[in-house]
């Protein structure tokens, strides 16, 4: 028995290749579930199962529990279905993400962010084929037009340009986060720390505050500890552009 909504898949490693059997069930959730970045893969016999005895003229809208994703939903990250098939795999979709997991192996599994999909193309009404900006591609096979043009269409929503930016998962997962906002300087220290920096021969400077000195440089920069922020300045004057010599990486 197959169940679940639109378009179940399955994935072939050697050229990650998804093929789709009939679904007899549809589930949409307009609600948004933030919570942390994805960590965890759940095995398939812990995701969730749906009534077949649903008409697929009658699609069943019902609420998905967001639990039982085989992933954790980030900040501001909206489910918007999802296909489902015990025998071959599962096809996720959210805001963020386009996520296809089979049951070969609990780990093998794809996760896609739909801001990464260049182009989406269908051919002989039953393949989709989408190109990602990382050079990475997948294909799906659909048994009926109506199936592949759904999923066609359901990602052209979410990587098309949208009107109003506000809606970007990004600026969600942004404005979510305000309360753990960090200034540039703590930032840039643990960076600082993190390169090894924090110790001689180097030194962190403020001379380039509002950009006062270098409107092309960073406010802070690495620079010899050996050199003071008085002979920065002069040294500037005699430079392109006031570039005075400072780290990069």
């Amino acid at each position: 028995m197959v169940i679940g909504l639109p378009s179940p898949p399955t994935i072939i490693e050697e050229d990650m290749h998804v093929c789709e059997v009939p679904i007899v069930n549809s589930h949409i959730l307009n609600e948004s579930s933030p919570a942390s970045f994805c960590s965890t893969i759940l095995p398939l016999e812990s995701l969730p199962t749906i009534s077949a005895e649903l008409s697929v003229d009658k699609p069943n809208k019902c609420l998905f529990n967001l639990e039982e994703l085989p992933f954790d939903c980030l900040t501001g990250e909206e489910y918007r279905g999802h296909g489902v098939d015990l025998t071959d795999g599962i096809i996720y979709l959210t805001t963020y993400r386009l996520f296809i997991f089979t049951n070969e192996s609990c780990y093998s599994f794809i996760n896609c962010p739909v801001r990464l999909i260049d182009s989406i193309e269908i051919k002989d009404n039953i393949y989709l084929y989408i190109q990602c900006k990382d050079m990475r591609s997948f294909r799906l096979i659909f048994f009926t037009t109506e199936k592949c043009s759904y999923w066609l269409n359901e990602l052209n929503k979410l990587i098309s340009v949208p009107l109003c930016l506000d809606n970007l998962f990004a600026f969600k997962f942004a404005l979510s986060k305000t309360n753990q906002e960090r200034s540039l300087r703590d930032r840039f220290n643990d960076e600082f720390t993190r390169l090894q920096l924090d110790s001689y021969p180097w030194r962190l400077t403020e001379i380039n505050r509002k950009y006062e000195l270098c409107t092309s440089y960073p406010e802070f920069c690495i620079v010899p500890s050996a050199i003071t922020d008085d002979e920065l300045f002069e040294v500037a004057k005699f430079r392109s552009y006031r570039r005075f010599p400072t780290i990069v990486w």
